[in-house]
């Protein structure tokens, strides 16, 4: 699972590529087997691996996470806390750039495709069948997911509206 990440990115928050592989968060149990992974891959020289503390504000309590690296990378702290946040830190080649542009792209793509269809079976659902508290129960859960993806609307807008308000460079010049 992190050389796959790797593979597209030159470095990876371990607990962040494992939440993206499973798809949710991650298991204590879970966590522990991918950090010991890492150790042995590290070990094997196929990575290189970065303790990086987190002030708390930047991610909920703070904290040190681990940040997988392909060996030779450039590093710099920047970098290092915004792939232990799970942001994909712009690669300095433009080639494995391009490679991470589309890998986001895809996996947006993904993501709206899944929204799609979980908005086509909520069309269809008749929750007059349901029991009160597990009508109220599946609404709390729907309200802890839906926040993660109005998260990502609003980074996904900023980043729109702050790309647009770049004055244009010509190239000539």
């Amino acid at each position: 699972m992190l050389l796959d990440a790797l593979a597209d990115a030159e470095l990876v928050g371990v607990a962040a590529a494992l939440d993206r592989h499973l798809g949710r968060r991650a298991t204590r149990v879970e966590l522990t087997a991918a950090r010991r992974t890492a150790a042995g891959l590290a070990a094997d020289g196929q990575l290189t691996l970065h303790q990086v503390r987190v002030h708390p504000g930047q991610q909920a309590g703070g904290g040190v996470f681990l940040v997988a690296a392909r060996p030779g990378v450039d590093l710099d702290e920047g970098r290092l806390q915004q792939a232990a946040l799970g942001r994909t830190p712009p690669a300095q080649d433009p080639a494995a750039a391009e490679r991470e542009r589309r890998t986001v792209a895809h996996h947006l793509a993904r993501a709206v495709a899944g929204l799609r269809e979980v908005a086509a079976e909520a069309r269809a659902v008749d929750v007059d069948h349901l029991p009160p508290e597990q009508a109220a129960r599946l609404a709390d859960q729907l309200t802890a997911e839906f926040s993660e993806v109005r998260t990502l609307q609003q980074r996904l807008r900023r980043r729109g509206q702050h790309e647009a308000a770049r004055p244009e460079v010509s190239r000539d010049e």
